[in-house]
């Protein structure tokens, strides 16, 4: 685990019921993300390889139809 990851863990316990986001910058844009949401890095690495290879299982992805 990075110290970043820890760094967010460490936010996150600091949350209280009125507090259930996170402040999060995405391409330089400020973001309110929901804590319930939010990956390690190594989760977000996972998906990204996931992503890439195509394989989408079932118990780990969620199929959208529109």
């Amino acid at each position: 685990m990075t110290s970043a990851d820890e760094d967010l863990i460490q936010q996150m316990r600091r949350l209280d019921g009125l507090h259930d986001t996170v402040d999060l910058t995405v391409g330089g844009q400020a973001v309110d993300y929901p804590t319930r949401y939010v990956l390690s890095r190594a989760e977000a690495e996972e998906a990204v390889r996931d992503l890439g290879t195509g394989d989408l299982r079932a118990g780990r992805w969620e199929r959208q139809s529109w």
